[in-house]
């Protein structure tokens, strides 16, 4: 299988050296790593693939001649990778995102509504939950009042960064908060708490978010203490006691401590480029256990909705619904429909008025009438007439 990396970024750069790794997996070519936030990760990738042929146009890439599969890292021009992911999932060529690629979530919304039509593989890189810990933590949410700890009540999540910028928090957040929806179920309210000022309240953000099933999470950002930028801890409160898992910034080392257990549960390395990689493999011939392109919209969502929350200061509701062309196109008669009717009252006022006036033609004003809701009701066949 031929890869090519479009971009650089720490994520694309973990998953080159896997793909490296593989004998049955080739980085063929490459585009615009210099169009980058992080010219270390190119000059890397530069490195670790010095055989791999340079592109200078990134529609090269659309040639399924020429790769089978392309490494997507996040956008430094947004719109420009909009447009890309648009054209990749319209010309049907498997592409495995960097999380989060672009900070919209209508990209998102967008690119799955496309990708279902065309049935292109779009996956994201967010692996984390398929940990081995997680697994072991998710198995505890399930077992209820069985489990060591009793129900689980409460899960937070603290997570230690050396740079709590705006970018690096929200990017932190949004790979984060995947983990939180898969151990509580969909999260649909979410509330954010910083000191004021629009840069400064990342510095020491907090989160709380709530969903349907009553679990309560949190997710809070810290500066670094005794270990490395971007370790993390997730603790799982329950009616009879608490499930602690350490998470080192290095990825290797996980364990996970539990009431009443003498010692810690240590799980062996994880590699969690390789396991995208697999992810996006598996996906290629057909398996469904990859991680969904509607997981990482949920996630922007909720990512995008931090801002909102903390400039009015409340907990903000979400209603996700399910994208999709036809429900686009039902929403957009619906809101036509209300402007035609709001339309009508104004032709009726105002032909009173110029029937008193007597201006020549007023009376043709229920024809014209007519004839626009006729037409506006022969646009609802429009969803029968094709197939997208």
């Amino acid at each position: 299988m031929k890869l090519a990396i479009l971009g650089a970024d720490a994520t694309t750069l973990a998953l080159t050296m896997a793909a490296i790794e593989r004998a049955d997996l080739t980085i063929a070519c490459h585009c615009e790593l210099d169009q980058t936030r992080d010219p270390q990760a190119a000059e890397l990738l530069l490195r670790a693939v010095p055989s791999a042929q340079r592109l200078a146009c990134w529609e090269d890439l659309l040639d399924s001649q020429l790769v089978d599969g392309i490494l997507v890292a996040r956008a430094t021009d947004e719109e420009r990778r909009s447009d890309q992911l648009r054209k990749f999932a319209q010309s049907g060529m498997p592409v495995l995102l960097a999380h989060p690629v672009v900070d919209s979530m209508l990209l998102y919304y967008e690119i799955d509504m496309i990708r279902r039509d065309t049935q292109a593989i779009v996956v994201p890189a967010l692996v984390d939950r398929f940990h081995p810990a997680i697994g072991r933590l998710a198995e505890i949410v399930e077992a209820g009042d069985r489990s060591p700890v009793g129900k689980i009540e409460f899960v937070a999540i603290e997570r230690q960064l050396a740079d709590r910028s705006r970018e690096i928090v929200r990017t932190q957040f949004a790979r984060d908060v995947d983990l939180l929806r898969f151990l509580c179920g969909e999260l649909n309210q979410i509330g954010a708490m910083g000191t004021s000022g629009e840069e400064s309240a990342y510095g020491n953000l907090s989160v709380q978010i709530t969903g349907p099933r009553g679990l309560f999470a949190r997710w809070a950002v810290s500066p670094v203490e005794d270990s490395s930028s971007g370790s993390g801890k997730l603790v799982m409160t329950g009616s009879t006691g608490k499930a602690t898992l350490v998470m080192p910034g290095d990825g290797h080392g996980w364990s996970l401590s539990t009431s009443g257990r003498p010692s810690a549960e240590k799980f062996s390395d994880w590699n969690a480029a390789a396991t995208a990689l697999s992810k996006f493999t598996q996906a290629r011939g057909g398996d469904s256990t990859a991680p969904e392109l509607l997981d990482a919209a949920r996630a922007v969502e909720l990512t995008e909705t931090i801002g909102r929350s903390l400039a009015r200061r409340r907990t903000i509701d979400l209603h996700f619904e399910d994208h999709s062309e036809e429900n686009t196109f039902k929403g957009k008669m619906a809101v036509g429909g209300c402007l035609l009717l709001m339309l009508g009252l104004g032709v009726l006022l105002f032909a009173a008025i110029f029937e008193k006036a007597q201006i020549p033609g007023i009376w043709l004003w229920p024809w014209l009438l007519a004839g626009v809701f006729g037409v506006f009701l022969l646009l609802q066949l429009l969803s029968l007439a094709f197939k997208r």
